[in-house]
């Protein structure tokens, strides 16, 4: 299961700066939220315990990166920690 962030103006990563809705949302689910930000209007969630989607997520990040566009971002995960962003390390 994925969740796709949409705001309709190109801008989706900017709503990582919105801490309290991610961190609502990470308290809201099993285990941790994994995000995946790989382009400016890009953002996808999914939780650590579906292995599988979030090997998908990091899988859509690396191909957006490796597109050469110029508003990609970052192929690196990042997961909710005491209320701040981290890069997500699988355990």
């Amino acid at each position: 299961p994925f969740l796709n962030i949409s705001t309709g103006d190109n801008f989706e990563a900017c709503t990582l700066l919105n801490g309290g809705f991610w961190d609502e949302l990470s308290e809201s689910v099993p285990g941790k939220l994994v995000v995946s930000v790989p382009h400016r209007d890009v953002v996808i969630a999914t939780i650590s315990e579906e292995s599988d989607a979030v090997a998908e997520i990091l899988d859509i990040a690396k191909e957006l990166l490796a597109s050469g566009d110029n508003h990609a971002l970052t192929d690196q995960l990042f997961t909710r920690v005491q209320r701040s962003w981290q890069v997500y390390k699988p355990e």
